[in-house]
């Protein structure tokens, strides 16, 4: 009897131990509302345990950081899973936060020194060079116009003269807008570009080029 109950409690004593050094407590993982774009995840992890998680949602032209309690962490990519986020679960609640940031989108930390009109120029030629247009996603903030600067005096005369396609934009209120420059050509290449404009208060232009496609 008295080895029977030893051996209890030999046992007791041993489940309490490997559950001291095995189980451990768990925590809390705050994903910010966005748990669900994660695969595999869970509320809560045993401290110590390895994480890994998929974030499968990913848009083109978007940029993706990834913070653990406000710390960015470096995620994996592959094309099965997309991006792979791997830590160990501290001994206390975390927060995971996603931010995306549409890659096409202008921001004003791109800036340059902002000036009163802004002029784009393209060059082409008479007899199938590009021809150009330029507008705007809100035309309420600008005004586009457009001219054709010859390089010869007597291009008249001339076959295949070619000219210069100034586009001067002018702020009428403050904001944010996208321009796209589109050059079409029977004989050469087309293509559209695409600038991210502020106007500023003062009716200033700032002006950067995001992307183009051929």
């Amino acid at each position: 009897m008295r080895k029977g109950l030893s051996l209890l409690l030999i046992g007791g004593i041993l489940m309490l131990s490997l559950t001291g050094c095995f189980g451990g407590n768990t925590y809390q993982v705050d994903y910010g509302g966005q748990k669900d774009c994660f695969t595999h995840a869970k509320d809560s992890y045993r401290a110590g345990a390895q994480v890994t998680l998929y974030y499968g949602l990913i848009a083109t032209d978007t940029d993706y950081s990834f913070y653990l309690d406000g710390e960015q962490i470096s995620p994996d990519y592959d094309e099965k899973h997309g991006f792979i986020i791997r830590f160990t679960m501290p001994d206390h609640d975390v927060k995971l936060r996603v931010e995306s940031v549409n890659s096409m989108e202008y921001r004003p930390e791109r800036d340059v020194e902002p000036q009163k009109e802004w002029v784009l120029t393209f060059d082409s030629f008479d007899g199938g060079g590009p021809d150009y247009t330029a507008t705007a996603d809100d035309l309420s903030l600008l005004e586009i116009t457009s001219e054709r600067v010859y390089q010869s005096a007597d291009h008249a005369e001339l076959d295949g003269a070619g000219y210069q396609v100034r586009f001067t934009f002018r702020g009428l209120q403050p904001g944010t807008a996208l321009v796209t420059v589109s050059a079409r050509s029977p004989v050469g290449d087309s293509f559209d570009a695409f600038y991210g404009v502020i106007v500023y208060d003062d009716l200033t232009i700032g002006m950067a080029k995001l992307y183009d496609t051929n």
